[in-house]
């Protein structure tokens, strides 16, 4: 959560395409997602039955598997060959489009999404003082199509609005409550507070996630 807090505090009021300086190490990642990009490019989805979970996917899987060792250590300091890397917000989103991947477990219209939550807190705090976007803009459309590129939040609404149909306050109910909020700081520590009870403090959730020596997970002594 330390990690999650501070990030949210480095980001916010920042656009996307604010000035930042840019370590060797994370123009490394960029190459090794642009990687992982490209070989969702050259594995493209079978014909099949099924109408979700594409078979090629596997494909996929299997060359990042064989793969992601040499990988790693083109991209990162040797003290970090064994952490395990974050995959961003667009390599996850091409993948769920292009293989048709459903979440194992959803808590449907009532979550904010089937597949993620921690961009929606990180990209209220870049919303954070924003003279014109506001809570209640973020549903319409002139905005997430306008401002995605800049604002994750954005960017996570106008996903929703791809994948999904029908009215938004039917799909999407959470969100769409979160648009009465007065302002970003609101929104931003009340989705902090959700995701300490709904995923951090929920084992069948947390059990799932990927942990290394980076971000470790500690059993606490009862």
């Amino acid at each position: 959560m330390g990690f999650i807090l501070t990030m949210n505090e480095l980001v916010k009021s920042k656009k996307v395409s604010d000035s930042y300086l840019i370590s060797q190490t994370v123009k490394n990642l960029i190459e090794l997602l642009n990687t992982l990009d490209r070989w969702i490019n050259e594995t493209p989805p079978i014909e099949q039955p099924q109408r979700f979970g594409n078979k090629a996917f596997r494909t996929w899987f299997s060359i990042l598997q064989e793969n992601a060792e040499e990988e790693l250590k083109k991209c990162l300091d040797q003290k970090f060959h064994k952490a395990i890397p974050e995959v961003y917000l667009q390599v996850m989103r091409k993948l769920q489009l292009t293989y048709r991947m459903e979440p194992a477990g959803s808590h449907g219209v009532w979550s904010l999404d089937d597949h993620q939550f921690i961009p929606f807190i990180w990209g209220s705090a870049q919303l954070i003082g924003h003279p014109r976007i506001l809570p209640k803009s973020f549903i319409k459309e002139e905005i997430y199509e306008n401002f995605s590129d800049e604002y994750i939040f954005l960017a996570c609404i106008k996903y929703i609005n791809q994948v999904k149909t029908g009215p938004f306050h039917e799909h999407s109910n959470q969100l769409w409550n979160i648009a009465g909020v007065p302002n970003w700081n609101k929104v931003n520590s009340g989705l902090i507070k959700m995701y300490r009870a709904e995923v951090l403090d929920k084992f069948p959730v947390i059990q799932h996630f990927l942990f290394g020596s980076l971000m470790s997970i500690e059993y606490i002594k009862s």
